[in-house]
């Protein structure tokens, strides 16, 4: 009897498990997810924004891609282990662009990095991470920027957070962004691309953002950049990876789309250069030891392999400002400098080393 009533509330309601989206749906290190991008000149895609409510069907079937991807989910330590003594171990991420066009320094390998925070309940955009002129350069959100607070259902309430993220070279300058992401479930229902072929049941998420970018160039000040979007995704339970993502670029109307990707297989036609994968850890990158770590008196011993002979050591604070170089000493007297906790590179010819040092 108890079965008969379930299956009778599941039929009349139509909204199941199927259509609740938690925090094990989410992406996990290991996770290589290939995607194709769709041309953005889409009016049917346009119209499908618009379907909003239960039980729907959202079918995308006939999307044809032009270009494809892939999005490697590592951890911070697994691209770069210098990015390990910021960013925390269980937070994991991919490569959102390999450089920044038009930077007056070198930015290179982006990466964001995501943690499942709060008992399961948040999902949050929590560092980001480049090189910058040459240096791994590691950033955590000043405020995170919550992407989701589970469960995800239909006729849940909207969702608002703030962010806030500042990044400062000092050889650069600094970009700061601050914005406020408003999330809520459109609809529910089944959907069909060229990857799910069959109808699957899925959930329409809406991301309202509002972000303002503002960069410094040495002292001086740019205008700053408003970078308003909203973001659409249609999430799939157990796929960790939404199978439509499209983006408009005014959270006031959605009369134009700026970019269409989706879940896909391999397709021998699209097949480029990877410029997507991401980078194998650089095997001459190492962390090192210091001690005593935190150091009472400012003297502080470098565990550095024996083999490298020739070295410098450059100390930077946590904003990357370089402090003091020295060469061919493991020991560093940081006397000079106040309490705090500084970022040791250890260079030998193709060897780095990084050390977090702590006074």
């Amino acid at each position: 009897l108890s079965l008969c009533m379930g299956l009778l509330v599941q039929y009349a309601f139509g909204q199941t498990a199927a259509d609740t989206i938690t925090s094990s749906d989410m992406p996990v290190s290991g996770d290589t997810l290939r995607f194709s991008t769709s041309s953005p000149l889409d009016t049917a895609a346009i119209n499908r924004l618009n379907d909003t409510g239960a039980n729907q069907f959202w079918d995308f079937s006939y999307l044809v891609p032009v270009a494809q991807g892939i999005d490697s989910y590592r951890t911070a330590s697994q691209v770069n282990l210098a990015y390990a003594l910021l960013i925390s171990p269980s937070a994991c991420g991919y490569k959102v662009a390999d450089s920044l066009p038009g930077s007056p320094v070198s930015i290179q390998q982006l990466y964001t990095f995501f943690q499942i925070t709060n008992s399961a309940t948040k999902y949050e955009a929590v560092a980001w991470a480049a090189f910058i002129g040459g240096f791994p350069s590691p950033f955590n959100y000043t405020t995170p920027d919550m992407i989701y607070h589970f469960p995800l259902a239909y006729g849940n309430v909207t969702d608002s957070s703030s962010f806030n993220l500042s990044i400062s070279v000092s050889t650069f300058g600094s970009l700061k962004q601050v914005g406020t992401r408003y999330t809520t479930v459109l609809g529910w229902g089944t959907i069909k691309t060229p990857y799910y072929t069959t109808a699957q049941a899925a959930i329409l998420v809406q991301s309202k953002v509002q972000e303002t970018d503002t960069v410094m160039v040495g002292t001086i000040a740019l205008p700053p950049i408003p970078r308003n979007r909203i973001e659409y995704k249609w999430l799939i339970k157990n796929e960790h990876y939404p199978a439509v993502f499209v983006t408009t670029p005014n959270p006031n109307t959605t009369a134009s789309i700026t970019s269409i990707t989706y879940r896909d297989i391999y397709r021998d036609s699209l097949h480029i250069p990877p410029p997507n994968g991401v980078n194998n850890v650089t095997p001459g990158i190492s962390i090192l030891k210091a001690y005593p770590n935190p150091s009472e008196d400012g003297k502080v011993n470098l565990d550095i392999p024996a083999s490298w002979t020739s070295f410098s050591v450059d100390i930077y604070d946590m904003q990357g400002k370089l402090l003091n170089t020295s060469r061919n000493s493991r020991q560093l007297n940081l006397q000079m400098l106040p309490k705090g906790e500084y970022i040791g590179r250890v260079s030998s010819g193709d060897n780095t080393g990084f050390v977090k040092i702590t006074k």
